[in-house]
């Protein structure tokens, strides 16, 4: 299954499409400390956009901010503020969900009492003392502005960490991950917010995000030791061997096991994981080392850290791999970390973005990069990958010696766009807009709009086949009757190479002698196929 690419054969008239920045927001924090910490969080549902950010920061505790907040409605279009609710006075934001009918969902850790936009207090746990660490989760009803409904999860699951994932199923409920030590549980209510059903996941360290295919398959990714791993009925022992494990899993509709798959790690990481229409799923997160998922193997970064993007099945094959490169060999020419929130987001189409931080320059494969500069400098950057895992486009912020980092992402409110969010220090630019004031720290929330996504009018859905990806010496094609014949071969600018003949079911061709690169197959019917030679 590894390295099975699907194309398409389409006109040969399609053009490339441009990507820019289309509104850009900032939303000051009253808090002069480590620019790291603070969280922002958006999500997304066809016409609705939601974001939960801090207003102030009162302290620290551990690696969370505590102070104001704020829940939000967006419009998509320009990033006005449809509905807000702050929320007091000592509130961590953490995740957020919003359905198709328009309930929106937030969640987070709170300490002390909470204090809602309506006049209402959450309370913390009975016992509780003024540093007890609470955990929230709220419904609001966005059609009317209203809070639904309020919880405090701590007294329920006394020993949580945290809620770092909320999914909603096909059915349109609400599933929210929490984590304890050792364990991670997902858990679906009922339209009152109360526990109907929890799925529960031994040996877990981390946990990343939950994601729901459209069967109600429910994928889970976090972090694991060697020590076992157990879920839906289903014990895992000897997956390990460095002591720290990243997995991804997936529970069948009934909620018994699917399949789990491991890959070795040096640190308990939180990767994201988000399923796909097709039932199959996009898997995201840090490289600190040489990793390996199935048979697909990432070489590790080029300097401090790198990141991987992997695409599987919905039974646990990984079909490919993409990582990010040097953009001259030989030479450590920038990095790459994965945003801190959930760090892909998928669209209608299966198009799969990444939100991400670059020093320097950093390629993906097919003539893509993200970032300029030199390696002092930072950047949020964007990249778009087609569902065969071919780069198509990447979209960075100016390079700036100041402070500046990606949260999350999101790609379901619009066609063609994908929101995202982000903090900084001083000013952020990016396309044609600036925000910030200098010696603040902010929020930054944003759109890209993209057009058509994929490169080329490329579409993975259609029936010709070519592989492998990419190539090394021999490419083979599987085409329709009608376009056997003569074919050209082109560069990737347009230059004439060779001239073949497709024959039979299956043509094979020699690129040993190719540069690597991206080339164009044209039929003589004028339909083109793409091939990569590595």
């Amino acid at each position: 299954m590894r390295n099975l690419l699907v194309l398409s054969i389409v006109g040969c008239t399609a053009a490339l499409h441009a990507q820019q920045c289309t509104w850009l927001r900032a939303e000051p924090l009253a808090y002069e400390s480590n620019p790291s910490i603070p969280n922002v969080v958006v999500a997304s549902a066809p016409e609705r956009l939601v974001a939960a950010w801090q207003n102030s920061g009162v302290f620290i505790y551990g690696s969370d901010l505590y102070g104001d907040a704020a829940l939000a409605q967006l419009d998509p279009l320009n990033g006005s503020p449809l509905w807000s609710c702050p929320l007091g006075d000592t509130v961590n934001v953490e995740s957020a969900a919003v359905s198709s009918s328009g309930m929106a969902y937030f969640a987070g850790r709170f300490m002390g009492d909470m204090e809602l936009c309506d006049g209402s207090v959450l309370g913390g746990i009975q016992n509780g003392g003024p540093w007890t660490v609470n955990l929230f989760l709220v419904a609001v009803d966005l059609t009317t502005g209203m809070v639904e409904w309020k919880r405090n999860l701590t007294s329920t699951h006394d020993q949580a960490l945290g809620v770092p994932s909320l999914a909603i199923d096909p059915s349109g409920e609400l599933w929210y991950a929490v984590l304890e030590w050792g364990v991670g549980k997902a858990v679906r209510v009922d339209g009152n917010g109360q526990d109907v059903e929890t799925r529960i996941v031994d040996g877990v360290r981390n946990l990343g995000s939950i994601s729901f295919d459209p069967w109600g398959g429910l994928y889970m990714s976090g972090a694991v030791d060697d020590d076992g791993f157990a879920f839906g009925g289903q014990a895992y022992q000897g997956y390990g061997g460095t002591g720290y494990n990243m997995f991804v899993l997936r529970f069948r509709p009934d909620g018994t096991a699917g399949f789990a798959a491991f890959a070795p790690d040096i640190t308990f990481q939180d990767p994201t994981v988000v399923a796909t229409s097709d039932g199959h799923a996009y898997l995201a997160g840090n490289l600190f080392d040489v990793s390996q998922w199935g048979d697909v193997v990432f070489g590790g970064p080029e300097w401090s850290s790198g990141l991987f993007l992997t695409r599987l099945d919905s039974v646990g094959d990984f079909l490919w791999g993409r990582e990010a490169e040097a953009v001259v060999e030989g030479q450590i020419t920038g990095d790459v970390h994965r945003a801190k929130g959930p760090c892909i987001a998928v669209d209608a189409a299966d198009h799969v973005y990444v939100m991400a931080d670059v020093r320097g320059t950093v390629g993906w494969g097919n003539g893509v990069t993200s970032g300029s500069g030199p390696l002092s400098q930072r950047m949020q950057a964007m990249i778009a990958f087609s569902p065969a895992g071919l780069a198509q486009w990447s979209l960075s912020s100016d390079p700036s010696n100041g402070y500046q980092e990606s949260r999350t992402l999101t790609a379901s409110a619009l066609p063609n766009t994908v929101h995202f969010a982000g903090h900084f220090r001083d000013q952020l630019t990016f396309g044609p807009h600036t925000v910030g004031q200098i010696d603040q720290q902010a929020a930054v929330l944003g759109m890209v709009s993209s057009g058509p996504t994929d490169v080329g009018g490329m579409d993975d859905t259609e029936a010709s086949r070519i592989w492998p990806v990419p190539a090394s010496s021999t490419v083979r094609f599987h085409v329709d009757e009608s376009d056997r014949g003569p074919a050209t071969v082109m560069s990737s600018d347009g230059r004439f190479v060779f001239q073949v003949n497709l024959g039979g079911i299956v043509s094979e061709l020699d690129v040993h002698d190719l540069v690597p690169g991206v080339y164009t197959l044209r039929t003589a019917k004028g339909r083109v196929m793409r091939f990569v030679k590595e």
